[in-house]
Order: structure tokens, then C-alpha cells, then sequence
């Protein structure tokens, strides 16, 4: 397998945030400056190489170079074949219409049939 470009096999990055000293500094309100260690390397000045995944290798559990990978953000599934980022199935017109015009009633119809999950990468398709 290919080695990772990013971390050149290592598996790991610097830390963006302090710039891989694991320490940050900030000044404090008369005028001294205050050294802390960094909150999102932990003070190690490291961290998990988002390409590779920290594996060290492209194509076994992490992308393929040039493919973006977008932070997880809150709602959103991971697909269970391949742990790609999945679409959440959404809802059809009608239970939309139904449920604005039979308000609170209504809302029981966005319960009747939901969308299916469905995977972009693999097309794998789930409920739940």
C-alpha cells in the first residue's frame, strides 16, 4: 500500500494549533504572559494524520490523496460498511404538507415512512 503523503508514514501531523510545540502562550490581563499546554494536541504537539487516519497508509481505513475529508459535525451518520460519511434520509413532500397543514396532528405523518440512510461511497442503504 501507498505511504501517506501528508505524514509521510508516520501516522501523525504538528498540531495546527500551536504549531507542534505543545505549549501556547497568551497574555494575561497585566501584561505577563502566560504558557499553557496546548487543548487540542494535549501538550504533545502531535496529532492523528487526517489522511491516512493515522495509519501511515493510504487505501487500508483512510482515503485515497486529494479526497477532502470533512469534519463530522453533529447529525451526521457513519456508513456501517464502510465508515464513509452517509446522507440521513430526509422526509417526502407529502409528509412535509401534511404536517404543516394538520399541525400537531400532522407531525404523525413525518413518522409513516422516513427516507433510508444511503452511503455516497459504497450505496449502501439502512434504516435507523
Amino acid at each position: 500500500m501507498p505511504t501517506c503523503g501528508t505524514c509521510f508514514g508516520a501516522g501523525k501531523v504538528s498540531c495546527s494549533a500551536c504549531g507542534g510545540t505543545g505549549r501556547k502562550s497568551r497574555f494575561t490581563g497585566g501584561g505577563e504572559v502566560e504558557i499553557n499546554s496546548c487543548l487540542v494536541c494535549y501538550g504533545s504537539g502531535q496529532m492523528r494524520c487526517d489522511l491516512c487516519g493515522g495509519t501511515g497508509q493510504v487505501g487500508f481505513g483512510g482515503r485515497e490523496p486529494g479526497v477532502k475529508i470533512p469534519p463530522l459535525a453533529i447529525g451526521q451518520l457513519t456508513c456501517p460498511e464502510c465508515r464513509a460519511i452517509a446522507l440521513r434520509g430526509g422526509f417526502k413532500a407529502w409528509q412535509i404538507v401534511i404536517a404543516i397543514l394538520f399541525f400537531p396532528i400532522g407531525l404523525l405523518a413525518l413518522f409513516a415512512a422516513r427516507k433510508p440512510n444511503k452511503c455516497p461511497e459504497c450505496g449502501h442503504t439502512w434504516r435507523g
